[in-house]
């Protein structure tokens, strides 16, 4: 299949429930069999409409046609207050003219043909911008809820950290943390952690103390080989107290599905504040963003708050060394991913109620993605914001598979996977009942990501008809994988360089552009500061605040402002 063919919309007539995989595929069979229009052209009834009006013009076909492709090229660059002025029925001539040789190149020649005619040849450029504006519209819709994440092959290393597994240790024995097992649940844990942990000493101290450096084996995946080193000897206490299968619940948590949600929620945290690498980390806002739920007093249960710090503050403390197994080699050798660079915390009694972190991720895998050079795009992709809510518990395959899509059509947009290439890239089990099980999983969850706009479309190679699971060898099935139309847009603004990016403002920057819109209000309005104070209703007192900066003008005053000055305020 062509790329062409995953940017087609299902007819109404044709249309059917997104969940239903069947229809799906004898949907995208259908649009196989008929002609497929390119992104960006035109439908045929428009073109025609178009030659018909240049051939009454005397304009031949070879120069209507480079005109009309020009007029698409342009349609989401063009500047708004120009379209707005060119769709006008009663545009001045001079106007009409300078438009279409400065948006349109048109020649001078064919500007003084069409002019003659401006307010048909006006009709068809609506006609061409309806159409563009309505695929911009919907692209922008998706641009505010997105985020842009690395697509370097080094990511390709640090996400299958995050889907391991300890397959030896049995699950009851994980699932306890702060080393609450039981003691006969201990002695057997006993059996399986020896590998875990290894400690080597690298020298003594002046004082004649050890300097031991402690390496932690982390889950196992099948994509990489890799374990950590402990920077910080009081990560885990005194190894000599402490539970080793407390060792194990921690690494699972933090490299587990549950933790790539918190990482790639640190991510989104970067992006909203500026793509700089550096950032605070809110834990109440973080897990707002997550999703969690809070209490029926409002806040977050203090467990949560602190699993969510812990998270954070292991990712600091752990240096990683990793290798992948198989393919093109990306290692990361002894490289921290994050680093604290401060932070302030709120107690109440022993509880934290907000804790706020200074981090900086480390360049080598996050600001060398965004660096811009003459010759090379820049190195990210885009992900829906939506990623780091979805259940590390329901949808785990989910989870893993999105953000590494969205790194593989940064490469090459119309991708091609065994069902056991994403088998090992999941980390799903293929072996005795958990392999059938695991493929009827992964075809519910390639529908469900289908559904949540993940994923544009997906069929196997061999027969379109069948699902892996009903073909005879469904490992070595052929799994083609297409973006949806949000994401082939937004691929295409990074590739052109033309990606546009909108910071979020933080309270602190929001509240000092309201001092400035107040007193750019106030200089417009061409009043008395007694006149304007009272139109707004505050004091001479809180005016001077206001002024000095020694108080932030809230978002009620703002809003105060609209109404009594809506033309001073802008």
């Amino acid at each position: 299949m062509s790329q062409e063919k995953q940017n087609i919309e299902i007819e109404p007539e044709h249309s059917i429930p997104i969940s239903d995989k069947a229809g799906i595929q004898a949907q995208l069979r259908r649009i196989n069999t008929r002609p497929t229009k390119k992104e960006g052209e035109l439908p045929d009834t428009i073109k025609a409409d178009f030659f018909n009006l240049t051939r009454s013009m005397k304009i031949d076909d070879k120069t209507a046609e480079h005109q009309i492709n020009l007029a698409v090229d342009q349609m989401r660059d063009i500047d708004d207050a120009e379209l707005q002025m060119i769709l006008q029925e009663d545009i001045l001539s001079e106007d009409f003219r300078r438009i279409l040789k400065e948006q349109f190149q048109a020649s001078d020649d064919f500007i003084e043909v069409v002019e003659k005619n401006k307010s048909a040849f006006c009709e068809i450029l609506r006609s061409i911008y309806a159409i563009g504006f309505s695929e911009q519209k919907e692209a922008i819709k998706y641009s505010e809820l997105t985020f842009a994440m690395p697509s370097t092959t080094t990511m390709m290393t640090i996400i299958p950290l995050f889907t391991g597994r300890y397959p030896n240790i049995p699950a009851k024995l994980l699932s306890k943390p702060d080393g609450k097992n039981y003691n006969q649940e201990l002695e057997e844990v006993a059996k399986y952690m020896d590998a875990l942990v290894e400690t080597k000493t690298e020298g003594y101290s002046a004082s004649g103390e050890e300097n031991v450096s402690v390496f932690i084996n982390l889950p196992e995946n099948s994509i990489v080989d890799a374990k950590a080193v402990a920077t910080n000897q009081n990560l885990f206490a005194d190894l000599k107290s402490y539970h080793n299968d407390n060792i194990a619940y921690k690494m699972r948590q933090v490299f587990g599905i549950e933790g790539l949600r918190h990482f790639l929620g640190l991510i989104v945290c970067m992006e909203e504040q500026g793509r700089t690498g550096t950032f605070i980390w809110n834990v109440n806002e973080h897990l707002q963003k997550l999703g969690y739920r809070r209490k029926t007093n409002g806040a977050f249960n203090p467990d949560l708050k602190r699993m969510a710090s812990q998270l954070v503050i292991t990712l600091d403390q752990l240096m990683i060394i990793a290798d992948k197994k198989h393919g093109a080699n990306s290692s990361i050798k002894g490289q921290k991913l994050f680093s604290i660079v401060g932070f302030d915390i709120e107690h109440n009694n022993s509880e934290i109620i907000n804790e706020s972190i200074t981090i900086r991720a480390e360049d080598f895998w996050y600001n060398s993605a965004f660096q811009l050079t003459e010759k090379a795009s820049p190195k990210y992709t885009k992900l829906l914001k939506s990623i780091v809510k979805e259940s590390h518990r329901s949808h785990p395959i989910t989870i893993i598979w999105a953000p590494l899509l969205a790194i593989f059509w940064r490469m090459n947009i119309e991708r091609k996977f065994s069902v056991e290439s994403i088998f090992k890239w999941c980390n799903l089990e293929s072996t005795g009942k958990k392999k059938s099980t695991n493929i009827h999983k992964l075809e519910k969850e390639l529908d469900y990501m289908i559904e949540k706009n993940y994923l544009g479309g997906w069929l196997c190679d061999d027969d379109e008809n069948l699902k892996p699971s009903q073909t005879a060898d469904p490992m070595n099935c052929i799994l083609t994988f297409y973006p949806p139309e949000w994401m082939t847009f937004e691929l295409k603004q990074i590739e052109d360089k033309k990606e546009t990016y909108h910071k979020k403002l933080t309270s602190v920057e929001k509240k000092a552009m309201n001092n400035e819109k107040f007193m750019d209000c106030f200089t417009k309005a061409d009043m008395n500061i007694t006149t304007f104070c009272k139109a707004v209703g505050i004091g001479r007192r809180t005016f001077y605040n206001y002024k000095d900066g020694t108080r932030n003008v809230p978002d009620d005053v703002i809003d105060k402002l609209k109404n009594a000055f809506p033309t001073q305020f802008g």
